[in-house]
């Protein structure tokens, strides 16, 4: 149970890429060229990009001024959604302007680490991050990378050796770092090179999953819980729920996020949102089964809003 952990235990534990998705021999060079085609950009040119949702806390409207003032030999492209239910969401107007400028927005894609492998610089200029995943999965793929100087930035980027940090909301900086890591191909390579070690050697997910296990086992043992050794995978089946799961899923969700805000509003609330969850045409709930029952389960939606 998470809550049973201090939270200096667990900090920035939970985070990690998949060295193999994520990395410089994703695509080769034909497949690279394949790609900057689809985005409009030539051998000649140095595609910067940025992976985030399409808000003003993720540093776009600096993005868009310091793309305004890279010139020609340079393609901006700006991977994510546009949340327009987030107080910053970016005015249409905004997004019009910097696409008449030349930013290439491609939405939500399936294939970012493609994109990550067709690119020459990532950028990320956050006003506030906690671990971001995009910059080690960029870092992963032996991306230099431009961010903010804040807490999660700096987790990823080492100044001067694998990117650059530059100020929050400092649009001539991030366009400064990009113009020297534009210039200079050796460079470029040096960094992308440090930052896949960088990767490899914090970021490997399955290292995280080792630490974040050891972890729950430490606690566990200190609080007077100690975890089984192993679970037996080969005696759990996973199917989709049913109405009839709702209960034992909102006393799982209760006992394990004891905590947590949902379960403060009782289980009879509880027990109502998990039946509303199983039936949602739009959402996905699984269900782990052992002889005892359901031992776990996971739920989703692709709209909370929505929902």
């Amino acid at each position: 149970h998470l809550h049973l952990a201090p939270r200096s235990h667990i900090h920035h534990l939970g985070n990690g890429v998949d060295l193999v998705k994520f990395s410089p021999d994703t695509i080769d060079a034909e497949a690279r060229r394949t790609i900057r085609t689809e985005l409009g950009a030539t051998d000649n040119q140095i595609v910067v990009g940025m992976v985030g949702r399409l808000v003003a806390e993720k540093g776009y409207p600096e993005l868009f001024e310091a793309a305004s003032l890279l010139g020609d030999a340079y393609v901006v492209v700006c991977v994510g959604p546009d949340d327009r239910d987030k107080g910053d969401a970016l005015p249409a107007a905004m997004i019009d302007d910097a696409g008449a400028t030349g930013v290439r927005f491609l939405g939500i894609r399936t294939d970012v680490e493609r994109l990550y492998g067709a690119m020459d610089v990532f950028v990320l200029p956050s006003h506030r991050e906690g671990f971001p995943r995009s910059a080690m999965e960029a870092a992963a793929s032996a991306l230099p990378v431009v961010a903010t100087d804040i807490r999660g930035c700096r987790d990823v980027v080492e100044h001067g050796v694998n990117g650059f940090l530059v100020p929050v909301e400092s649009p001539r900086e991030i366009a400064d770092a990009i113009l020297q890591l534009g210039d200079d191909a050796g460079l470029r390579l040096r960094m992308g090179a440090a930052g896949r070690v960088r990767a490899i050697e914090h970021f490997d997910e399955a290292r995280v999953v080792e630490r974040v296990v050891a972890t729950y086992r430490r606690v566990g043992r200190e609080k007077g819980h100690p975890l089984p050794e192993a679970i037996a995978v080969d005696q759990v089946t996973v199917r989709d729920a049913v109405p009839s799961d709702a209960p034992v899923l909102a006393h799982l969700h209760s006992s394990g996020i004891a905590t947590g805000f949902l379960p403060s509003l009782g289980q009879r609330f509880m027990r109502r949102l998990y039946r509303a969850l199983i039936s949602y045409s739009d959402g996905i709930v699984l269900v782990a089964v052992d002889d005892s029952g359901p031992v776990g389960y996971v739920a989703g939606v692709q709209d909370t809003g929505q929902f």
